[in-house]
C-alpha cells in the first residue's frame, strides 16, 4: 500500500497529461466511429429489407397488371359478343311478316314513283292512284308504317308519305314487281337553281 501511495505522490510532467488526455480522445472517437458504423449498417439493412419488400409489392403490381390486361382483353370480347347477341335479338324480334298484299305494293309502288322524282306524296291522293278504296289505301299505309317501309309525316298542308331506308331496298330488290299504275299522274323531276328538288 505505501508502495502505491508512494507512485501516486510523484510528479507527473505535463507531457504525461497531455499524452494521456490525447489518448483518451482517440479511444472515444474511435468507439464512436465504430457505433456509428454499426448504426449506418443496422440502417442499411433495414433500408434493404424495405428495398426487397417493395421489389416483392412490384412484382405483385405486374403480375396485377398483367391480370388486368388480360380482363380487358376479355372485356372487349364480351363487348363484342353482346353487340352480335343485341344484333341476332333484333333480328329475332323483327317480325319477319307476311309478304305484302298486292293493294300493299300498289301502295308503296306510287310511294317509291313520288319519291324517284323528289316530289311529295300526299296520302288523300293515293286512292285515285291505286284504284283501291280510302279504307284500303288507309290499311295498307299502316301495314307499311308498321313495318317500317315508309314514313308518314302530318305538316299542316295535309298528309304525306315517303319511303325509308328499309322501304327503298325493299323497293330496290330484283324480286320486286312494279305494279301497273295507270292513274299514276305524269310525274317529272322539278328542277331549280340549286338542283333537281
Amino acid at each position: 500500500m505505501q508502495s502505491v501511495g508512494r507512485w501516486l505522490n510523484q510528479p507527473v510532467p505535463v507531457q504525461m497529461w497531455e499524452f494521456g488526455i490525447l489518448a483518451l480522445c482517440v479511444l472515444v472517437a474511435l468507439l464512436l466511429m465504430i457505433w456509428t458504423h454499426f448504426e449506418a449498417n443496422g440502417k442499411l439493412a433495414a433500408l434493404g429489407a424495405e428495398l426487397d419488400k417493395a421489389s416483392v409489392r412490384l412484382g405483385g403490381l405486374d403480375s396485377t397488371q398483367a391480370e388486368l390486361d388480360a380482363c380487358l382483353v376479355k372485356v372487349d370480347s364480351l363487348e363484342n359478343e353482346l353487340v352480335a347477341a343485341r344484333g341476332e335479338i333484333e333480328g329475332l324480334q323483327e317480325p319477319k311478316g307476311r309478304p305484302l298484299t298486292e293493294g300493299e305494293v300498289r301502295v308503296i309502288a306510287a310511294i317509291a314513283a313520288f319519291d324517284n322524282v323528289s316530289k311529295k306524296c300526299r296520302t288523300k291522293e293515293l286512292p285515285a292512284i291505286t284504284e283501291l278504296t280510302l279504307l284500303q289505301t288507309d290499311g295498307a299505309l299502316d301495314v307499311l308504317a308498321a313495318n317500317r317501309l315508309i314514313s308518314v309525316g302530318h305538316p299542316t298542308s295535309g298528309k304525306y308519305a315517303t319511303l325509308t331506308a328499309r322501304g327503298r331496298a325493299h323497293v330496290l330488290n330484283p324480286d320486286f314487281i312494279t305494279p301497273s299504275l295507270p292513274r299514276l299522274p305524269p310525274l317529272a323531276p322539278v328542277h331549280s337553281p340549286f338542283g333537281r328538288i
